[in-house]
């Protein structure tokens, strides 16, 4: 090892200073050392800490929650426990709280900027109540890897990932979210349709950052489409309305105008009708998006779309199987397999051990097959964006054109 002498010793030491003094390094979280006052259910207060997000605290529509901090602190981290609402940062003048940053809460998990206070308010500005599952303070320093900064999904998608509950998207599709997402650098757009409580949406939310997803998902259909298991395609349909969910898919294909979209096994998985429910949907929503004649009524602005690729995981035609066991570059040599097991224990409430990801065996999340190609038949059939990527004078010398039919609406059949 190399001697040093007292310059190096007083440089490398002035640098240390400088580095403690800017905060560098990951920031510290001040939560525990911080005094915190609410408005109301001062009893529920501990809630915003015990790493649970079933559990809450409920301020009210005009609800506040008072810091004072042991350190300058440069952020909030919250994960919201009700409906989005808005929310305002306050400090104290005088003997009054005067506003200094106002805005709309936009995601569950959301991190606050702020610039080193000691002493402020967050308070709701309604309508509806200010309820919190978990709060994080930080002092100074890069933000800690989860700390989710999302951003809103912006134009058009190559993948969407149509699924009916928050773990789906993870255990039945296994490694196409982290593979097509981080290491292929597409534009991957995850669409939960049930409606779901706070808490599995912010669970999904981790899932996603875990896998490399930054741009935030279609969290829910809706109140109208309840999450309630039921067998029966029939059933879901009726509960949730057949019409609404058309409309529903339909404007998400219009919106995000995927290239591909990859999508439930027809049977359900291992039976759920809602997952049977999906890939029927998408079925008649492939057609229904392209058929200028088709409105969706609260965005008739919409134009029509006609995605290139459909894919239904374990549908017997036209068969592919992905390799999530290669390693990748974009998660240091870790395989889309290896991220999709953390990612999936994201979904801290559904450890139950009853399900696990797995790429074998009969519900295989490698496995899937082509309904739908306006590009051509798969050769290779181990890339759901086969032909796509190709170049014009790479592919066959033929027009493209629509190779799988899958029927008319009136006559694709219910898989009960």
């Amino acid at each position: 090892m190399y001697g040093m002498n007292g310059k190096h010793f007083i440089g490398w030491l002035l640098l240390f200073l400088l580095i403690a003094a800017t905060g560098f390094g990951e920031a510290a979280d001040i939560t525990r050392t911080t005094r915190i006052r609410v408005n109301r259910n001062g009893n529920d207060k501990e809630r915003l800490t015990d790493d649970r997000y079933k559990t809450y605290w409920n301020g009210g529509p005009k609800g506040w929650l008072e810091f004072e901090t042991s350190e300058p602190c440069f952020g909030l981290y919250i994960r919201w426990a009700e409906e989005l609402t808005g929310y305002q940062i306050e400090t104290m003048t005088g003997e009054q709280w005067i506003p200094e940053q106002s805005a709309t809460a936009r995601y569950y998990n959301e991190y606050i900027p702020l610039d080193g206070k000691s002493h402020f308010r967050l308070a709701g500005t309604g309508p509806n109540d200010l309820c919190i599952t978990e709060i994080e303070l930080l002092g100074s320093g890069e933000l800690p890897q989860h700390v989710e900064l999302w951003q809103p999904f912006e134009g058009e998608a190559d993948l969407m990932v149509l699924s009916a509950h928050p773990d789906d998207e993870i255990l039945w599709f296994g490694g196409t979210i982290p593979y097509y997402r981080s290491e292929r650098g597409k534009r991957v757009l995850v669409v939960n349709v049930s409606e779901q409580p706070a808490s599995r949406k912010c669970e999904l939310l981790d899932c996603l950052w875990t896998c490399g997803v930054r741009e935030y998902p279609v969290l829910s259909g809706g109140k109208a489409f309840k999450d309630r298991y039921n067998s029966q395609v029939s059933q879901i349909l009726k509960m949730w309305g057949e019409e609404n969910l058309y409309q529903f898919v339909t404007k998400m294909i219009r919106q995000y105008r995927p290239k591909v979209v990859v999508t439930h096994d027809e049977n359900g998985e291992y039976g759920h009708g809602a997952h049977k429910t999906c890939a029927y949907s998408m079925k008649r929503c492939l057609k229904l998006a392209a058929d200028p004649d088709y409105i969706i009524e609260d965005a008739p602005e919409l134009k029509p779309w006609q995605i290139q690729k459909l894919y239904i995981h374990l549908y017997p035609e036209n068969e592919i199987e992905m390799d999530w066991r290669v390693p990748l570059d974009s998660f240091g040599g870790r395989t889309a397999y290896d991220v999709a097991c953390e990612a999936f224990l994201r979904h801290r409430t559904q450890q139950s051990g009853k399900y696990e990801v797995r790429d074998f065996g009969k519900h295989d999340n490698r496995r899937f097959g082509l309904y739908y190609s306006a590009v051509g038949p798969d050769k290779e059939k181990n890339d759901f964006f086969e032909n796509i990527e190709a170049s014009e004078t790479e592919r066959e010398s033929v027009p493209a054109k629509v190779i799988l039919d899958p029927g008319s609406i009136e006559t694709v059949q219910i898989n009960e």
